[in-house]
């Protein structure tokens, strides 16, 4: 199974699960963050990690009130470019797991609109 990981600090709540599917092989593991990925959380060997690229930060002027919707949107485009980006390269994920607390997984139906979208599942 081809899975998809989306955290802003990846590896986060994942890493035991990342885990788990490494030692039943046969499933090609990809990451998507922000930030760089920390070596030391004993990730899988093949892990394949990609980062998405912020292109602004908040504007000027915009009202307090939707300041922090406007940060998940910005990420959330973010994170649909890096998408289409590894889209682009021939990937089609069969589950992605996302964090959307940041909002990066907003858009991402867009991209891969027939693939299985869980987010976060520790909300439920």
């Amino acid at each position: 199974m081809k899975v998809l990981f989306i955290h802003q600090n990846f590896p986060g709540q994942y890493v035991h699960i990342l885990q788990h599917l490494n030692r039943q092989g046969g499933h090609q593991l990809v990451a998507l963050s922000i930030n760089q990925l920390d070596k030391s959380r004993g990730l899988p060997p093949g892990l394949q990690h990609f980062r998405d690229q912020l292109r602004r930060g908040n504007g000027e002027g915009v009202h307090p009130l939707v300041m922090e919707t406007e940060s998940k949107v910005i990420r959330a485009e973010a994170c649909a470019n890096a998408a289409q980006q590894l889209k682009d390269q021939g990937f089609i994920p069969d589950l992605i797991c996302a964090h959307p607390g940041w909002g990066e997984p907003l858009f991402l139906k867009l991209v891969w609109p027939d693939a299985p979208l869980l987010c976060y599942q520790e909300f439920f």
